[in-house]
């Protein structure tokens, strides 16, 4: 929610990213609609969906005690290659969903990570982000705002609609990082 409890979406670069985000995390009809129609998907129709998304987890989660963490999903390593490469957000969130993906299919056995990089790729989005500095993204990685005492902490996805927080480890994030041309 903005500043003034709405929601809000920057409609001044792609939804894309942020959409698909909130598909994957909670709405696999949303993701089927980007399968069916690209970046040709009514537009009002994905704002619609993932608003709702957005809408029913701050409901359930209003002082992101936990499950609004899942509203992150990619955006540990995409928030790092937006500071780091000055890279539109949903751009980078976009890097961020593939980064994601790799670990959730290295960690929670999620099983549909080409799929969801081949959505992004169709959807016109960025899905590796060579030449940045893999030393600076892992600082910026490092002071996310899910990082606990016991390290980092990532959004992974067993399956479409089913995402989980978890710890993870310098080779994950590695893996990671690779995935999108960062190493």
């Amino acid at each position: 929610a903005g500043k003034n409890g709405r929601f809000q979406f920057d409609l001044t670069e792609s939804p894309r990213a942020e959409a698909l985000k909130a598909g994957l995390v909670g709405d696999a009809d949303l993701v089927a609609l980007y399968e069916r129609d690209g970046a040709g998907a009514d537009l009002a129709e994905v704002v619609r969906r993932a608003v709702a998304v957005k809408a029913a987890i701050v409901g359930r989660d209003p002082r992101e005690q936990g499950e609004r963490a899942h509203l992150n999903y990619g955006h540990t390593v995409g928030h790092a290659v937006e500071v780091a490469g000055g890279w539109a957000h949903g751009d980078a969130v976009a890097v961020g969903l593939v980064a994601a993906g790799r670990a959730s299919a290295l960690l929670a056995g999620f099983a549909e990570e080409a799929r969801q990089r081949d959505l992004l790729v169709a959807l016109g989005l960025p899905v590796s982000a060579p030449g940045l500095d893999p030393a600076t993204v892992r600082r910026l990685m490092g002071l996310d705002k899910k990082r606990t005492g016991d390290g980092l902490r990532l959004v992974l996805l067993e399956a479409v609609g089913r995402p989980r927080l978890e710890a993870v480890g310098a080779a994950t994030v590695e893996a990671a990082l690779a995935a999108v041309g960062i190493s």
